[in-house]
């Protein structure tokens, strides 16, 4: 009785956490306009789904008539087992299925974060492995949910022909500057340093002091916040053509997160000392500078409500 029970409670608890697709959400790196608007608009064709609790034949079915609805649409299946806390045989031959499936449209099954040990003494991913679930081209395993959408969007942007180039950026190139006129990228231009970065090298600390602003010309920027015991986490990833380390610049306080290179890049640098002289020489610069900087934060933030409404919603 007391196992028919629990099996009763289980199969009425749903195993899906939360259901979203790729226009919803998205990877923690920035992108630029041109590549926001294609992943806005392809980005229904990406199911992540986050699971939970007991994955065993009577959840598994449930998961499985619950994404059916939308997996002729999609692409792209991102299963997010943080949260798991068993998986038996049927769940395993459940998510062979739907591989098949998807795989007949050369799509992808994509795993995150499964579980290496569990209270029970599981370990999923060797489980997974042992009943034929291997990395192939079309499914695909990543430690952590943001690594797999930050995939997923790169694959979707090199589909849509959207190819990166390892060109250094003119000042003129770099999106903040787009409707700056002729004179006034020539007076920035005088008063920006470029430095250049090795992969791995930090470009600033928590706590430093400095009060540039920082236009990526090649390479890619993380921005980590330290935590306890040597641990960070990964806030934010600026790419070629991005800018960073703005909230220093604009309030002149210590540094509030680490920014790390994580490839060779070349950075335009532009400190508020320099930028101050713009201010009394050429005030509309200025102020045609702070208008964008205001622009560019207040997109930033509405994404990032757009994200949380999303996650609160569903």
């Amino acid at each position: 009785m007391a196992i028919i029970l629990f099996l009763r409670e289980q199969m009425r608890t749903s195993v899906i956490r939360r259901k979203t697709f790729g226009n919803q959400i998205f990877s923690k790196k920035s992108r630029l306009i041109n590549e926001r608007k294609i992943l806005d608009e392809k980005g229904q064709h990406t199911l992540i789904v986050e699971l939970q609790g007991q994955l065993f034949f009577g959840t598994a079915d449930q998961l499985l008539s619950e994404i059916e609805p939308v997996m002729g649409d999609c692409k792209y299946i991102l299963m997010d087992m943080r949260r798991v806390l068993s998986m038996d045989f049927t769940a395993a031959n459940r998510m062979k299925q739907i591989l098949a499936r998807i795989k007949d449209k050369n799509g992808f099954l994509i795993f995150t974060s499964v579980p290496l040990s569990l209270p029970s003494g599981q370990n999923v991913k060797e489980y997974l492995e042992y009943l034929g679930l291997t990395e192939t081209a079309n499914l695909k395993f990543f430690d952590e949910l943001d690594a797999a959408l930050e995939w997923v969007e790169d694959d979707i942007l090199l589909q849509e022909k959207v190819k990166a180039d390892n060109r250094l950026l003119d000042l003129s190139e770099i999106e903040f500057f787009d409707g700056f006129s002729q004179d006034a990228l020539k007076t920035f231009s005088l008063s920006l340093e470029e430095k250049k970065y090795k992969k791995d090298e930090r470009i600033f600390k928590t706590k430093d002091e400095g009060d540039e602003i920082y236009f990526i010309r090649n390479g890619n920027v993380k921005i980590i916040l330290p935590l306890a015991h040597g641990v960070f986490h990964h806030l934010v990833t600026f790419s070629k053509g991005g800018f960073f380390g703005d909230m220093s610049f604009l309030d002149t306080r210590k540094r509030s997160a680490d920014a790390l290179s994580l490839e060779d890049s070349t950075l335009y640098v532009l400190s508020r000392r320099k930028f101050n002289e713009i201010a009394v020489k050429h005030p509309e610069v200025a102020g045609k500078f702070f208008e964008k900087l205001a622009f560019v934060i207040s997109n930033r933030l509405r994404q990032s409500d757009r994200e949380l409404k999303t996650l609160q919603e569903s």
